[in-house]
């Protein structure tokens, strides 16, 4: 095609307006002078058209859900604003992207819906934790119940293992790892494991945490070095060097969750799944 001369054509940007409203931060005139704003901008270039506006429902774990619904107030207030726009390019308004996990398994969905996004834009979803299969924690724990009526049943779908590398029997007095943190009480059996905290298993796990071998819970014994940490196996007959050792997920009846590591650790899951270094191999099953 032959454009006439000093027009250029452009490839049209599909742009996403990201919405940010925290409970009782902004009023009414303030939404609506920030989105004005921003509009005006998309709309002053033809390239731009703008297709989804994103929230984050940063309180879907709380169940008695104030914050969410007051959250969601905030948005419709934007998107009124968006809809009486009188540009071209924000017409097209298809999808409101609006949380996480908590909203997808909780029921901050039907919040969602009785807001009245759908069918025009329609409303999506982020799901994070629940793609691994685990559900989020509600507060207050009381009242979890109600909250999780309907959620789907969920499995978890990541495991982390490794092996051992090596076993040695020690006297008592021994000191084990960095710092000597540990010193064994009586005559025990050791097994030195290939995973440290540079492969993401937290230093703060060390004499405080176990992991699974031989379908046993075996205690983190010593602090947690960059390639390497120690099992106390001396309970557990049999072990040898190229057991598997389950840091996350089940073995025989047991089963480690990241919550498990995130409660002993003083964090949260997802940091746990994050912190898993990609010089560890992921393998497809």
């Amino acid at each position: 095609m032959v454009l006439p001369r000093g027009q250029v054509e452009h490839p049209q940007v599909r742009a996403q307006l990201v919405h940010d409203a925290p409970i009782g931060q902004r009023r009414r005139l303030q939404i609506e002078i920030r989105v004005m704003r921003v509009l005006s901008r998309i709309a002053a270039d033809p390239v731009f058209r703008l297709e989804s506006v994103t929230t984050h429902l940063y309180a879907s774990d709380e169940v008695n859900g104030r914050a969410t619904e007051s959250q969601l107030a905030r948005l419709q207030e934007a998107l009124t604003c968006i809809r009486s726009y009188p540009g071209e390019s924000v017409r097209h308004l298809k999808w409101i992207s609006v949380g996480a996990s908590a909203a997808l398994v909780g029921n901050d969905v039907q919040a969602i819906l009785r807001a009245g996004f759908s069918p025009s834009p329609t409303p999506l979803l982020r799901p994070g934790l629940a793609l691994y299969g685990l559900v989020p924690r509600f507060v207050p724990a009381s009242e979890i119940d109600d909250k999780l009526a309907a959620a789907p049943a969920l499995q978890p779908v990541l495991a982390w293992k490794t092996r051992v590398v090596s076993l040695r029997d020690v006297p008592p007095g021994t000191e084990i790892g960095y710092n000597g943190t540990f010193s064994a009480t009586e005559p025990m059996r050791l097994a030195l494991i290939a995973a440290g905290y540079a492969d993401g298993l937290d230093r703060r796990l060390g004499n405080q945490f176990s992991l699974l071998l031989r379908g046993q819970r075996a205690p983190l014994v010593g602090r947690i070095s960059m390639d390497q940490a120690v099992l106390d196996v001396t309970e557990i007959p049999g072990v040898e060097a190229g057991d598997e050792v389950v840091i996350l997920g089940s073995q025989g009846g047991e089963t480690i969750s990241a919550f498990d590591h995130a409660d002993a650790c003083g964090t949260i899951p997802w940091e746990v799944f994050t912190r898993i270094a990609k010089r560890a191999s992921r393998v497809e099953v």
